[in-house]
């Protein structure tokens, strides 16, 4: 019996087993365990605490459309469009109002949001004057459209001084606003106030504001529910919709997400200044920062037109008898949410939308400049880069009662979309690199060595034991 080589193979055999289940069991098991233990909003730790004050920079960029035949549009001719713009601001987020519910694994949390101009990233200036539509305007004929005869005529009459377009600064339409006479006068005959201040802008009170209250789930007692939204303003639905498929809250707030994550993932995030919530599929690998990643981008179906998507049906609020309300594929109606407002949500220059849209607006879309995505580290979930882009259009049509309105033509008109990007930051991506991927590679690089070492001994006792026989061989 051949003792020696024998003693060699267990040893190869035990050290080549041992690597195998150290790298690809043990290992990968304690780093996810440790992931686990770390993802998750716990008081005082260092995920709380980036999660209460978000350290990345948020740029949002919003790119105004600027109408340059407005005269000959109230004849009936389609607008011609000059984007306008980006003009840049740095978003920062901070949590306040926490509280945490153990019993449900959630915790509440307001989110105050201020935005500060950033002129050195614009292509402008604030104080830049553009042509659009005059929203309130157009809104109140929205409205009156709705009403009897006699409302009609009453609302009629404090609208027939009213321009179609005005000149206003970006300023104005943004974050500033500017007085509506209009409303000051429907409010004192109404009673009702139409507008916060009777004062329009398209971000007007938004700076150092929250969108509501936020219940999200901490992921200490579940990873998988780690940062899934719970309840909005107390509630798992929205108010807006009827369907289930339409008002259920679905999905985390797009800034976190829950850990170890696959390609075959649906990625939910809700949003509450578009209403909704939005589904992300998962599109290519991708890198960060030399960090390895996967891309998701929107669902084509999200915004499909109702007709050929039912799913979508409920977020027509406007169907008509054979559903010639709804919008066509690549928008859908916020009227529902914006108190009856005609604005309608579409992707950039209408990417991935009805050629009617196109057609009619003159834009070019572009996936690299217009689409939302979402990259994520696949092992933490962590937010490596995104971008959140949306545009904001109104229904502009003819209205026979009102004599400003009587021969525009009917189209989406885009007023403005916006571009909210975040990108880890170098220093980030360093900690990740250290942290996870160096002690995981370190893990790999050693299971590999020892499978090597064990394959090497393997050969060698059998070689040694190939040798000894042939000797034994000829010595008989």
């Amino acid at each position: 019996m051949q003792k020696l080589p024998s003693v060699v193979l267990c040893i190869g055999f035990t050290i080549l087993i041992a690597s195998v289940i150290i790298g690809y069991l043990v290992v990968p098991q304690v780093i996810n365990n440790k992931i686990a233990q770390q993802v998750r909003i716990v008081n005082g730790s260092e995920t709380f605490q980036r999660w209460q004050d978000v350290p990345l920079p948020i740029y949002v960029k919003f790119h105004l459309f600027n109408v340059t035949n407005a005269n000959e549009v109230v004849s009936g001719a389609y607008p011609k469009l000059v984007e306008v713009g980006p003009y840049t601001y740095l978003q920062k987020r901070k949590k306040v109002d926490i509280t945490f519910h153990e019993e449900n694994d959630t915790v509440s949390y307001r989110q105050i949001m201020s935005y500060h101009f950033q002129p050195h990233l614009s292509n402008g200036s604030l104080n830049d004057t553009v042509t659009v539509i005059n929203l309130p305007f157009l809104g109140m004929a929205h409205r009156a459209a709705a009403m009897g005869v006699m409302s009609r005529y009453l609302l009629v009459e404090y609208l027939k001084d009213e321009t179609i377009f005005v000149n206003k600064t970006v300023d104005e339409m943004l974050f500033k606003g500017y007085h509506v006479d209009l409303m000051t006068q429907l409010s004192s005959f109404t009673g009702i106030q139409y507008l916060p201040n009777d004062t329009f802008g398209l971000q007007y009170g938004k700076n150092n504001s929250d969108q509501g209250l936020y219940e999200v789930f901490t992921g200490v007692q579940d990873t998988d529910k780690f940062g899934i939204v719970a309840s909005w303003n107390g509630s798992p639905d929205m108010p807006w919709w009827e369907d289930d498929n339409c008002k259920k809250i679905k999905g985390t707030d797009g800034s976190i997400f829950p850990p170890f994550v696959t390609t075959d993932r649906q990625l939910d995030m809700f949003s509450a200044d578009l209403c909704r919530s939005l589904r992300l599929l998962y599109e290519k690998d991708s890198e960060v920062r030399g960090i390895n990643s996967y891309r998701f981008t929107v669902d084509p179906t999200v915004l499909e037109d109702p007709i050929f998507n039912r799913d979508n049906m409920c977020y027509c609020t406007q169907q008509g008898d054979r559903f010639d309300r709804c919008p066509k594929t690549g928008a859908y109606q916020l009227n529902a949410c914006r108190k009856e407002t005609p604005l309608l949500v579409s992707l950039p220059h209408f990417l991935g939308g009805s050629e009617e849209y196109l057609n009619h607006s003159g834009l070019t879309p572009d996936r690299k400049l217009h689409e939302t995505f979402v990259e994520l580290e696949p092992n933490t979930g962590l937010l490596l880069k995104a971008a959140k882009r949306i545009q904001i259009n109104i229904e502009l049509r003819a209205f026979k009662f009102i004599k400003q309105l009587r021969k525009l033509p009917k189209m989406l008109l885009p007023v403005v979309w916006v571009d909210e990007s975040v990108m880890m930051t170098e220093v980030g991506a360093e900690r990740i690199q250290g942290k996870l991927l160096n002690p995981k590679s370190m893990a790999q690089y050693g299971s590999w060595g020892g499978i090597l070492l064990g394959l090497i001994i393997i050969v060698v006792a059998t070689v040694i034991y190939l040798l000894r026989a042939r000797r034994k061989n000829y010595a008989t």
